[in-house]
């Protein structure tokens, strides 16, 4: 015989169910989540609390609904550093595999410098000497 009237998803007017699809969706979505890793598992968890007044009569729940979700993967990138002849500071991510290295761009079929910007936009059609680096 069930005396206890106590169904979870029935609570506050269906508030705690409502709480429980909301994080449900995010797993899923973390699950899908291509940036994430695949294998570790995610969590729902839900702590539900009870507490009585003095005259023990009427007992006061209090639910909490949370996920415990994978964080994004790491991204990184290579950047280069330096000062100029004024001494600023600049910086600008690498894009190819290694300082002074041009590199074609598959995206744009573009030749580029190791920072990106493409060749056609800072040549001015003057000889390159390699060994000072300096156009003549």
């Amino acid at each position: 015989m069930n005396n206890i009237d106590f169904n979870i998803s029935d609570l506050a007017g269906g508030a705690v169910q409502e709480k429980i699809d909301q994080e449900v969706r995010k797993i899923v979505a973390n699950i899908l989540d291509v940036n994430t890793a695949f294998k570790p598992s995610r969590k729902l968890i839900i702590d539900v609390e009870f507490s009585s007044d003095s005259t023990r009569q009427v007992i006061e729940t209090n639910v909490t609904v949370k996920s415990k979700l994978q964080p994004s993967e790491s991204v990184s990138a290579l950047m280069m550093a330096g000062r100029d002849d004024s001494g600023y500071i600049h910086a600008a991510e690498l894009k190819s595999s290694a300082p002074g290295q041009m590199f074609f761009d598959a995206n744009d079929s573009t030749l580029k410098t190791d920072v990106g910007i493409p060749v056609e936009e800072i040549e001015d059609g003057g000889i390159i000497d390699f060994n000072s680096r300096k156009i003549k």
